[in-house]
């Protein structure tokens, strides 16, 4: 299936956000990899954090998943549910049919946007697989991701 044009124009950088967005009724397994720039030299990452934000169920339930990393913190009251599976995938996703307002700023939360987030940690990586999917809605939904989030306050330092 190839995807539509539209959705097409609705990937990439959107302010500090990666964006990424599929059609719905659809999962789609992405790869991270880090290279040394202008080559394709993997380069290992002591330690990569990585946040879905605006895991919501307005028009379609968002759900994001990842295995092989060191761990995962979301707010102290989290609006997403966890799943896990015996590949060791743990999976996000909406818990409620709610929309949830876009943030602008990874660093920059309010109360309900940071409940709909998830922050993943990967140690030692040359790469990591995340899944991002959509269970029914309208047309595409699109995940944002950063490499900061105001969710760092969860970690143990």
């Amino acid at each position: 299936m190839q995807p539509r044009r539209e959705t097409l124009k609705k990937n990439g950088l959107n302010g500090a956000f990666g964006r990424i967005t599929v059609a719905k009724g659809t999962n789609t397994d992405f790869t991270f990899s880090f290279m040394v720039p202008g080559t394709n030299i993997p380069v290992t990452q002591p330690e990569i954090h990585m946040t879905m934000f605006d895991l919501d169920g307005g028009i379609g339930v968002e759900r994001s998943s990842a295995k092989g990393y060191s761990g995962y913190v979301t707010d102290a009251s989290p609006s997403i549910s966890l799943k896990l599976y015996p590949d060791g995938r743990t999976e996000f996703g909406s818990s409620a049919n709610r929309k949830v307002d876009q943030p602008f700023d990874p660093n920059n939360l309010d109360k309900i946007q940071r409940r709909h987030s998830v922050m993943y940690f990967f140690k030692e990586v040359k790469s990591f697989d995340v899944n991002f999917g959509v269970e029914g809605g309208g047309d595409g939904r699109s995940l944002f991701f950063a490499f900061e989030s105001m969710l760092n306050d969860r970690c143990s330092v």
